[in-house]
């Protein structure tokens, strides 16, 4: 087990299916690691407020052939118990490809996604939510390209109509190399966005009127290797299609922060290898990782510790 220990500075770091049937939603890089679960503890230590001394709240991942199955969640105030409950839920068919994905707000389902496959691809999907559904269709008009398309209603209905279509093309690694808006449907990009990777990592992002680029480390991001594992790779790149395509630079999904936090790329980036104190195993995956950070409002101070613990076989 090898430690690094970082100190907390800036870095000025530019930085949710398959496509074939070959690619089987599974992740490029090969791994003989097996994770069989994680806790994810965040804890609150505040000065001088007038109710709250503490507030923790512990996650706890259940994971399964390294696939996320529950992730249930107790609260503490006080250091007493709010109770346990299920926060997320990850059902799979009987071929390993995720059947739903369920995010609990308390007891009641908050949102649930819904996955629909066709000779092992997907070829839909449903979101869910308490205020009704929006309905998804997933076409590949030639190998590693995807038409991503909302629809009127359920694609299982004859008469569903496209609302509007998103076209991201594949590259034998499953990342998404270029993606585009078809606003009429005539299965040409109207805007054209390219992207470019190193070992599975977005390193630029080339848009029309701006081009980022990013940098990582070589620690293995545990975190986005099961949920890239959970989901299937091309799965979760698919749900985010539209801010991909979108024909205007979105600042606050592509820039250094939070591009550079996501669950799209193998390793951490630079920025993030340098917040805290991270361990990491044989095979550099985060064995666990310790942020503190300090807590400064107008009402209140003091300090909030996140630890983040992933188990291997």
């Amino acid at each position: 087990m090898k430690t690094k220990h970082f100190i907390y500075l800036f870095v000025s770091v530019f930085l949710v299916f398959s496509c074939s049937e070959e690619n089987e939603n599974t992740l490029n890089q090969s791994t003989d690691q097996t994770i069989t679960g994680y806790t994810f503890v965040t804890e609150s230590i505040y000065e001088d407020h007038p109710d709250i001394q503490s507030y923790k709240k512990i996650n706890t991942g259940i994971v399964v052939n390294n696939k996320i199955t529950t992730v249930t969640s107790e609260t503490f105030v006080n250091g007493t118990s709010n109770g346990v409950h299920l926060a997320y839920e990850y059902i799979y068919d009987n071929s390993g490809r995720i059947k739903s994905y369920i995010i609990y707000g308390g007891p009641e389902v908050d949102v649930k996604y819904d996955f629909f496959y066709e000779n092992n691809l997907v070829v839909a999907m449903d979101k869910h939510f308490l205020g009704g559904v929006l309905n998804y269709r997933v076409v590949n008009p030639s190998q590693n390209v995807v038409y991503f398309e909302k629809l009127t209603e359920s694609h299982l209905n004859p008469s569903a109509q496209a609302l509007f279509r998103h076209i991201v093309h594949f590259d034998q690694n499953q990342n998404i190399i270029k993606a585009g808006r078809d606003n009429n449907f005539d299965g040409v990009m109207d805007n054209e966005n390219n992207f470019v990777y190193q070992n599975n990592n977005l390193i630029s992002a080339q848009f029309p009127d701006v081009t980022t680029t990013y940098e990582y480390s070589p620690i293995i991001n545990t975190d986005s290797f099961l949920h890239l594992s959970s989901f299937g790779k091309l799965n979760y790149l698919i749900m985010c299609a539209e801010q991909f395509s979108t024909p205007n630079y979105n600042s606050s999904y592509f820039n250094a922060e939070s591009y550079g936090s996501s669950n799209n790329n193998f390793n951490l980036s630079v920025g993030q290898s340098l917040e805290g104190t991270i361990t990491v195993n044989n095979q550099n995956f985060i064995q666990s990782k310790v942020k503190t950070t300090q807590i400064s409002t107008e009402e209140f101070t003091g300090h909030n510790t996140e630890t983040t613990t992933y188990f291997f076989e």
